[in-house]
């Protein structure tokens, strides 16, 4: 793929003119989070995966999370649950010019993610993907900046989930990854970064954590290794399509932080939109980050869409057409 028509495609949406989109002095709680339906989408849905990216600032650096939903599991959009099957996502599935199996839809995904990391005046300094193809991950060692690093569970060639990260920003310190079952292609992926401005240190958890039947033992693994993860001194972000509504993940954490006997250390850090629609058409937040904050740093969830990238400004307005239900 020829990098200057990527850069092209970043520069282009980066002169987009953002509205004002969301304030950010009224911040949902858990309990607002509560799914709203929106019926069959079908072709008003333009966007690459079911899936909305979200954001956060610590400190100075910006982060986001993103089920960039993986070609293997098309097919549930094919069945329609959803109502997403005249959607961009299937008609876009199609191979590009000069690849045999880089899609469209995936060329989209990855230059979403460029423009993540150039953003304006939002530039991520670290992402992570879930479900994530070895089409879209050839993608990204290709066109991802010198200095941007890829880092992917050991050991665990089946996984989806990958972290990359700015190396001028950062500096690795350690690496840790706990599967769900050996079956899943499903970690609880953790990293620990030095920022290098500041000499802090930070800690990120990003996983896919199962859904359906398993769900339940699923929310309560993930809570275990979170708390399991924890250090005082360390500021720790918790992130990742996490398959509930922060209320259940909320609730599993309390959970597990009661059966080790210790305070429970995460609180939820909301995004004002929707993040996905399930199988009841219905919009949900399942996309979620959970922090807990060390002395002297601060975190704050990016509420505006048009600072995580251009195209989500309008699937988010589409989202935010449907009345919402209230606590």
């Amino acid at each position: 793929m020829n990098k200057s028509i990527v850069k092209l495609f970043i520069i282009l949406s980066s002169l987009l003119c953002f509205p004002n989109y969301a304030s950010a002095d009224k911040i949902p709680s858990c309990e607002s989070h509560k799914p709203y339906a929106v019926g069959e989408l079908g072709k008003a849905w333009k966007f690459p995966s079911d899936h909305l990216p979200i954001g956060a600032t610590i400190g100075d650096f910006h982060i986001a999370c993103w089920n960039i939903l993986n070609k293997k599991y098309l097919f549930h959009i094919e069945e329609n649950t959803q109502g997403l099957k005249d959607s961009s996502i299937l008609k876009d599935n199609i191979p590009i010019r000069g690849s045999k199996t880089l899609t469209l839809r995936e060329l989209t995904i990855g230059c979403q993610i460029l423009e993540m990391i150039n953003h304006p005046t939002h530039p991520r300094s670290l992402i992570a993907l879930q479900e994530t193809h070895e089409d879209v991950l050839t993608f990204l060692k290709a066109q991802l900046p010198f200095s941007w690093a890829i880092l992917t569970p050991p050991n665990q060639p089946k996984s989806e989930d990958i972290f990359i990260y700015n190396t001028d920003i950062f500096q690795f310190i350690s690496l840790d990854a706990v599967q769900y079952t050996p079956q899943l292609p499903k970690t609880i992926f953790t990293i620990t970064l030095l920022e290098k401005s500041s000499g802090r240190s930070f800690r990120f958890v990003q996983s896919h954590v199962p859904g359906g039947p398993k769900s339940a033992e699923g929310c309560a693994k993930f809570s275990q290794e979170a708390l399991r993860q924890y250090d005082p001194h360390l500021t720790t972000v918790l992130m990742g399509d996490m398959n509930q509504s922060p209320c259940t993940i909320e609730e599993a954490l309390n959970q597990a932080a009661e059966g080790l006997n210790i305070p429970q250390p995460f609180y939820h850090l909301p995004v004002t939109y929707a993040t996905h629609v399930n199988t009841k058409l219905e919009a949900s937040w399942i996309d979620n980050f959970f922090v807990y904050v060390a002395k002297l740093d601060t975190v704050q969830a990016t509420y505006k869409p048009e600072e995580v990238c251009s195209a989500l400004i309008s699937v988010v307005q589409l989202l935010d057409s449907f009345p919402k239900n209230t606590p």
